[in-house]
Order: structure tokens, then C-alpha cells, then sequence
């Protein structure tokens, strides 16, 4: 279980688990590319462009590079990963730059922030399981954990996978990710040692911490955004499936 928890790339999803999440982003870029990819093949496929190894050969790819020409005409576009899963077979597209004005394309192992992002594929994750009955909104998350939680409820009151989907669970918004200590010294660490520290942050270390939170109202009850909650529900998923989140 020492793993860590903190994935900031899209690169390589291959795992079983993630399959459905590119099944849906390849609905989602079909449809941003104005029709479905059968439309494609009765459109002249455009000449590849300089900044992408698209290399323009099916009706996919035609349909890829309608949607991502749009985004990269934006001003402010600067580079651009796009990764599908297609009858049993992973498609990756690359557009612009790493960087603005270094001219390096992207790759399928490029890093990119996810950000908020992934709490969406956190949840789309948690109502597959739902579909797959292997869990119900409404069960009390300690089902999910190894050892015992008698912190994690409220007046009796458990918290559940819903509480955490929905950002009621009343818990802490981070975990103890870094010493106090370090401050905010961390915002000043160039990226990759910063991504080097959080990689030390792992599934156990998530679980150590969970002995010493508690939710402060009752679960389900008061709205709060929180961060900390889409991590947890990567870890529970995670013993779900019985297979890595990334």
C-alpha cells in the first residue's frame, strides 16, 4: 500500500479500471467535434499541422483534430494531451507545446495538473461502482477500511460515499500532507521536487490520518468544499476493484 496517491498525469490509463473514463472522453471529443466519428469519413481529412503527431489516418483522427484545433486556436492554448480508449485499443494525441515558446510537443508521459479535474473521474469512478454493485451510495465508508474508525461519525451518524462525492462529510479539507513546519515553503519548490514530496504522501500514510479526523457536523448535512474527500474515495475505490487507481 505504499503507493503514492497524488497522480498528476493522464498518461498510460490503461488500467481495466479507467477504461469506461476514456470511453467517455471519447464521447465527450466526439462531440466536440461537432457529429459523431462516422461523420468524419465524409469529410476531406485535413493536412496534418505543424505541433501535433496526429497523424490524420482514420476517421478518429480526423474527428480528434476538429476538436482540438478549436482549442488550440484559443489564445491563451498553449499545449494539449488527448488520450482515448477505442475497441480495445488506446489512441494518444499530442498538440503544441510543453511550454510556451519551447516548441517540445507534448508525449503520452508528459505530467500535467489534473487539478479539480480528477474529482470528476473520482466520481464518474464511484457510479460505475454503483452500476456494478459493488458498493451503494449510502454505505458507511469504515465498510470500506481496514481496522476500526470510531472517529469517523458524528452523534452516530456515519460518514458515507455519498458524503464524500458531494463535499458534506464535515471532515478536514487536507490531510497532513507535510510537516507544519515547512509553511507554504513548498509553493516556492520548482516542480518536480515538489511532485517528488507529495510522492512520499502514500495510501498508508492516508489511512494513518484518518485515526485522527472526525467529522465536525452531522454527515450529509452542511455543504463545504472539500479536497479531501475525492482523495479518500480514490483509496476506498481503490480496495473495491482490487486494482491501483492509476
Amino acid at each position: 500500500m505504499a503507493r503514492r496517491l497524488f497522480s498528476l498525469s493522464l498518461a498510460f490509463l490503461s488500467s481495466p479500471m479507467l477504461r469506461f473514463l476514456l470511453a467517455t472522453a471519447l464521447a465527450f471529443t466526439c462531440t466536440l467535434a461537432t457529429g459523431p466519428v462516422a461523420q468524419a469519413q465524409t469529410l476531406a481529412a485535413p493536412r496534418p499541422a505543424a505541433g501535433t503527431d496526429n497523424r490524420l489516418r482514420t476517421p478518429l483522427d480526423a474527428a480528434v483534430q476538429q476538436a482540438a484545433a478549436q482549442y488550440m486556436a484559443q489564445p491563451a492554448a498553449v499545449g494539449l494531451s488527448i488520450a482515448l480508449y477505442q475497441g480495445g485499443h488506446e489512441h494518444f494525441y499530442n498538440y503544441g507545446e510543453v511550454e510556451k515558446g519551447t516548441g517540445r510537443l507534448p508525449t503520452a508521459t508528459t505530467y500535467y495538473n489534473m487539478g479539480s479535474v480528477a474529482k470528476t473521474f473520482v466520481g464518474t469512478l464511484l457510479a460505475q461502482a454503483v452500476l456494478d454493485k459493488k458498493v451503494t451510495l449510502t454505505d458507511d465508508i469504515r465498510r470500506y477500511l481496514p481496522g476500526q474508525y470510531p472517529n469517523l461519525e458524528f452523534e452516530g451518524h456515519p460518514v458515507r460515499l455519498v458524503d464524500l462525492a458531494n463535499h458534506t462529510a464535515s471532515l478536514p479539507s487536507t490531510a497532513h500532507v507535510y510537516p507544519k513546519a515547512l509553511g507554504d515553503s513548498l509553493r516556492a519548490l520548482p516542480l518536480i521536487p515538489r511532485l517528488a514530496y507529495y510522492n512520499r504522501y502514500s495510501a498508508d500514510s492516508l489511512l494513518a490520518d484518518l485515526h485522527h479526523m472526525r467529522p465536525t457536523a452531522q454527515p450529509g448535512t452542511t455543504y463545504r468544499y472539500n479536497n479531501l474527500g475525492p482523495l479518500i474515495l480514490q483509496l476506498l475505490l481503490e480496495r473495491v476493484y482490487q486494482q491501483p487507481y492509476e
